[in-house]
């Protein structure tokens, strides 16, 4: 064999060597598939369960962050709310969520006879929300409370 031709033969020997391996090295998962969904993490208070009436005062605090909506119970919540809170109608408001993944939740409700007739406090796990799949940005935190008639008391409620 001619040095020439041997020196071509060691030429693609290596070319190929260092082709497989390449290409051995560049194998990974695909990135997953995400949208574009956003989200914003919340704490959501649904007033649905408080008794009827008409003209209901209430106040309500996460983590000491308060706003005193007027409300007509089973209705609407009004009023003027303070930066990230905001009416989410049907008798439901969201203030922002805090930083940690547990919230302290107060809520007092007087009716239009000035009568309290809601008066409690509930510490709340936060849930991880992704709206765009496992392992696509944004992550966000959310827990919704309610108020149960049935006990008188907030309770965490499934999203």
């Amino acid at each position: 064999m001619s040095e020439q031709r041997r020196r071509r033969l060691q030429g693609l020997t290596v070319a190929g060597v260092v082709a497989v391996s390449a290409l051995a090295g560049c194998r990974s998962d695909p990135p997953p598939s995400c949208t574009d969904a956003g989200c914003s993490s919340r704490v959501v208070v649904d007033l649905r369960g408080v008794p009827g009436g008409f003209d209901h005062q209430a106040s309500v605090c996460i983590d000491g962050r308060c706003t005193n909506p007027t409300f007509v119970a089973g209705a609407s919540v009004g009023g003027t709310f303070p930066d990230g809170w905001v009416s989410q109608g049907k008798g439901t408001l969201s203030g922002p969520a805090p930083d940690s993944h547990a919230t302290s939740v107060r809520i007092t409700v007087t009716n239009g006879a000035g009568d309290v007739i809601v008066d409690d406090a509930i510490t709340a796990q936060l849930s991880q929300f992704s709206p765009n799949g496992p392992g696509c940005p944004p992550t966000c935190w959310y827990v919704l409370i309610g108020y149960d008639p049935s006990t008188g008391e907030l309770v965490e409620r499934p999203r």
